[in-house]
């Protein structure tokens, strides 16, 4: 009995030390899957930042290539210094200049306070010292701070030997928002509970690293960093840092032409030493008590305990990693392989309306019954999809650009998908503007010239219609005679309209601006289709607060009339029109809201294109003119409306914009 009872004992220890080895193996492998998941996800929103970056900065540059290339081809300006005056004027520049391929200055006009002269010109140096005028190029541009503010420095072909150098304040994209930068969000993750450190590194060193990191080694002198950057996957270690234990995960990022290097993620081993430590003295504990209690009782308590602490230690990786997700800036769920939601970060919650709480045995299926973000499909084929998708979330539409991608278990099999969506609404918005305004300056060009061979003979027209007036003596039928030429001098007025609206969107957006007071400007369109309105039974009623606005007062009066008459037209009889004027944020909103038929989908897409027109007669000039006039203000002009009314238009004007 005493030799079977030393055998239990013994028998018992191994027990509880086997047990205590793989509960440290759980916990230590249940820490690295949060950390591989981390850096998956951290790379992916890497990813999407990087590549949103790229699509803004490349459509702002864009449209200051186009809106410079306007003012070089437009005809009216043929003095250097006028186009350097437009170029400052429309565009908000700090400082534009014409200089020569050896970097002589010809012209130059400068609007910066003279705090920051010196450090422009000293960046103007430098960026045109690196220039290369040898190859032909649309722009070349690059971006430097000064202060608080960023600058974007272009360089634009203008004629002969000559270039434009602008220098344009930048608030676009990571150069204009810090908080839209990889950096920002790598030290936001940096600070979050569990994480040591987070450090972006490549073949010359560190790119990013949180404060914690000093120096490190070169990716060349460490065996481990060669061996993962060339396997291109995620592999997990224990080191020291700072005098201490931490669970390194490290991860190849490739972002193309930006950056090849790794992911390091340093993560706290603290937590699992004290899970750990106190797992052991559990273990040798009930050890003592198996012995007394016997082996049987012995063999249920290690069991319970085992599920306790496996419970535990599960609890902590889902709180750490809801925490990750929490903080990223963007949509995230992950589903497992039978399409159960796992995880949604608050983002995800508050644009789909999923509820609080842990996702238990919540179906993907239920909350996206058409799969908006493809999940079966990749799950089915095993290879992550990125695409822009259109979906309608609790606050309304949103243009979406999504990544979703397999998560693998042991042995690479499918354990779920995560899917990482950013909203890029207000991207597309920006380009559908960049392409009407492209649309309006390819019409003006062909429409100035049809105008003026238009109006030549017209006026030839109009001439040989008061000389029949004036010379001819008609011995019979005069009436009739007298009826025929005022015919044909109502339609010559009519032609001569049309022509002006379509020079209106031709001419140039240079306008003649002064401080005006809006409430009077909005009344007198008002006062315009006051009886026409009372004559339909239409209720007009106005909402205007006062104040001084930089514009145009004809041009503001016209497009503020047309929408009148829009509406009076959209309604027909019996309705109300309501006009309202107010200011917002440095802006001035006039909008106007009719309670006709309203407007399908299909008709707004186009309702600003020039010669579009659903009305008999019409021109399809009036909104294109209108849009066109809220854009040379440095507005815009949108409509919201739908079949069956109400259709809202409305008007925004920046209060001190200089044009």
């Amino acid at each position: 009995m005493l030799v079977s009872f030393i055998l239990l004992i013994v028998i018992l220890i191994a027990a509880g030390y086997f047990s205590i080895q793989a509960g440290q193996e759980v916990s230590l492998d249940s820490l690295t899957q949060q950390g591989k998941a981390l850096t998956t996800v951290l790379i992916a929103s890497a990813s999407n930042i990087i590549e949103t970056d790229r699509n803004i900065t490349d459509i702002a540059v864009e449209e200051i290539v186009a809106k410079t290339s306007l003012y070089i081809n437009d005809n009216s300006i043929d003095d250097d210094h006028d186009l350097l005056e437009a170029l400052v004027a429309q565009m908000g520049l700090v400082r534009a200049n014409i200089v020569d391929s050896h970097n002589s200055m010809i012209t130059c006009l400068e609007t910066e306070p003279r705090s920051i002269s010196a450090i422009l010109d000293s960046l103007q140096g430098n960026f045109l010292s690196n220039a290369r005028y040898d190859e032909p190029f649309d722009i070349v541009f690059d971006f430097h701070s000064v202060g608080e503010k960023s600058y974007l420095f272009g360089l634009v072909p203008y004629k002969d030997d000559k270039f434009i150098m602008l220098i344009s304040p930048w608030a676009a994209g990571q150069y204009g928002d810090r908080k839209l930068s990889l950096a920002y969000l790598l030290n936001q993750l940096s600070q979050e509970a569990g994480i040591e450190y987070i450090m972006l590194q490549n073949l010359d060193g560190i790119v990013f690293a949180s404060k914690q990191i000093s120096q490190t080694d070169r990716i060349e002198d460490d065996p481990f960093l060669v061996q993962v950057l060339e396997a291109d996957t995620a592999a997990s270690r224990v080191i020291d840092f700072q005098d201490r234990e931490v669970l390194e995960v490290v991860q190849t990022f490739n972002s193309g032409e930006e950056f090849y290097g790794l992911f390091r993620v340093g993560m706290s081993l603290f937590g699992y030493r004290q899970l750990t430590a106190g797992f052991k003295k559990q273990v040798w504990l009930f050890v003592v008590l198996l012995v007394l209690l016997g082996f049987v009782g012995i063999a249920i308590v290690i069991g319970y305990q085992n599920l306790n602490v496996t419970q535990d230690s599960l609890s902590r990786v889902l709180a750490i990693s809801q925490s990750l997700h929490d903080s990223i800036a963007g949509i995230v769920l992950t589903t497992d392989e039978n399409l159960r939601l796992v995880s949604v970060n608050k983002e995800a919650r508050k644009h789909f309306g999923l509820p609080d709480g842990s996702p238990n045995d919540w179906s993907y299926e239920v909350y996206f019954p058409n799969d908006p973000f493809q999940v079966k499909a990749v799950l089915d084929e095993h290879r992550p999809k990125n695409f822009e998708i259109q979906i309608k979330g609790s606050s309304g539409p949103m243009h979406l650009l999504v990544s979703t991608s397999t998560l693998f278990g042991e042995g690479d099999k499918p354990t779920g998908v995560i899917v990482v969506a950013h909203d890029i609404s207000e991207k597309r918005a920006l380009e559908s503007q960049a392409q009407q305004a492209s649309r309006l300056s390819e019409l003006g060009t062909v429409a100035a010239g049809l105008a003026h061979d238009i109006r030549n003979p017209l006026n030839a027209i109009g001439l040989v219609v008061q000389r029949l007036g004036n010379e001819i003596k008609v011995a019979d039928n005069r009436e009739e005679f007298d009826e025929f030429l005022a015919t044909l001098k109502m339609e010559h007025t009519k032609l001569n309209g049309i022509i002006e609206k379509i020079l209106q969107v031709a001419r140039s957006s240079r306008l003649q601006i002064k401080d005006t007071w809006i409430k009077q400007v909005v009344q007198e369109a008002i006062s315009l289709y006051r009886y026409e309105a009372s004559e339909n039974d239409i209720e007009l009623t106005a909402e205007i607060t006062d104040g001084l606005v930089r514009i145009n007062e004809a041009t503001i009066k016209s497009v503020v009339s047309n929408l009148i008459k829009n509406a009076i037209e959209a309604i027909g009889e019996k309705g109300k029109i309501e006009v309202i004027s107010r200011f917002e944020n440095e802006n001035l909103v006039i909008i106007v809201s009719d309670s006709g038929s309203g407007i399908d989908q299909e008709q707004m897409k186009n309702l600003f294109k020039p010669f579009y027109t659903t009305k008999p007669g019409g021109t399809g000039l009036g909104l294109a003119t209108a849009h066109k006039a809220a854009v040379d203000h440095g507005g815009d002009l949108k409509v919201q409306s739908k079949p069956g009314g109400p259709t809202v238009f409305k008007l925004t004007i920046p209060v001190k914009r200089e044009l």
